[in-house]
């Protein structure tokens, strides 16, 4: 029984160490299904004082990003913050692309950016962005049945 156990061991221990070749090697650099114009307009392109960062569009004015996008930021640089959307590239100079200059961020107040737990932050824009539309989140049927908190559901006692 013993043998048995340790051959199963060794036989999964080289299967660990044994190299395994990847089936297909993708260049880098090639975008295999690139993204069209106008698929993802609620993506953003957050520049921040000379970093980069992305976020979502979450509403006309805000914009939802990662908190160690800004953890080492402060509100007196946010004059020389800009969010773009509706772009296709880094530069944000595509048809349809639309920037703003931001007003006020917000992060988590229990952001630990050594855990990264809560790493959540709220950009406020300087002007609302108008006709782009908002990320959205997915609808799932099995949550129609959810109620919210507080209220009351009547329902009818089934007779014998």
């Amino acid at each position: 029984m013993r043998l048995t156990i340790g051959a199963i061991g060794l036989f999964c221990l080289v299967g660990l160490v044994q190299p395994h070749p990847f089936k297909e090697v993708v260049d880098p650099d090639t975008i295999v299904n690139p993204a069209t114009a106008s698929e993802f307009p609620y993506t953003t392109l957050l520049y921040l004082n000379g970093s980069l960062c992305g976020g979502s569009l979450i509403g006309s004015s805000h914009v939802l990003t990662a908190a160690r996008c800004l953890y080492d930021h402060t509100l007196s640089e946010v004059s020389s913050f800009n969010v773009t959307v509706n772009q296709l590239s880094i530069s944000g100079d595509g048809t349809g692309a639309v920037t703003r200059g931001v007003k006020n961020f917000i992060i988590h107040p229990n952001y630990n950016p050594n855990t990264q737990d809560n790493d959540v932050a709220l950009l406020v824009l300087n002007a609302p962005i108008p006709n782009v539309a908002l990320v959205t989140l997915p609808s799932d049927t099995r949550a129609s049945n959810v109620r919210a908190p507080n209220t009351t559901q009547t329902s009818i006692k089934p007779t014998q």
